[in-house]
């Protein structure tokens, strides 16, 4: 990755526009329903706006390319970084365990109480009430 960061980053960029181009010939061509239609004008867009970027962004891809060999110099010299990266997606993966548990249960119990352990057929809106108050809790406490 150090030996030619300026051709990954040029070769990320034309991936870009060929993986709209793709997109964009598979909708009007290659599946040529209506609904297509509109997913052709979608990838056609994003043709286009990858095009604006990469026309743009490419007199700036040798910066990017001294940001990149400088980063991976930093990252092979400091290799700790690399531990406490890991570990982090790992603490990050056990709490998302974690709180996923704690809504399914928050829902259980918000919807057990609402039903009274009777699954009712015939019941109307208001019976089923979630604890709107500890889902949003729930979601400040996960992204705070």
């Amino acid at each position: 990755m150090s030996a030619c960061p300026t051709f990954l980053i040029q070769l990320s960029l034309l991936f870009s526009l060929l993986w709209s181009a793709i997109v964009a010939v598979c909708c009007f061509i290659l599946l040529p329903y209506p609904g297509n239609v509109i997913g052709g004008c979608v990838g056609i867009v994003f043709f286009a706006l990858s095009v604006c970027y990469a026309v743009v962004i490419w007199k700036r891809v040798p910066f990017a390319s001294a940001n990149l060999h400088t980063g991976i110099i930093a990252i092979k010299t400091n290799a700790g970084c690399i531990l406490v990266a890991y570990s982090m997606v790992l603490l990050s993966i056990g709490y998302s365990l974690l709180w996923m548990t704690a809504v399914v249960g928050v829902y259980d119990i918000t919807e057990g109480a609402n039903n009274n352990g009777m699954n009712n057929t015939n019941s109307t809106q208001e019976e089923y009430n979630l604890g709107w108050g500890y889902l949003f809790l729930l979601l400040l406490a996960y992204f705070w």
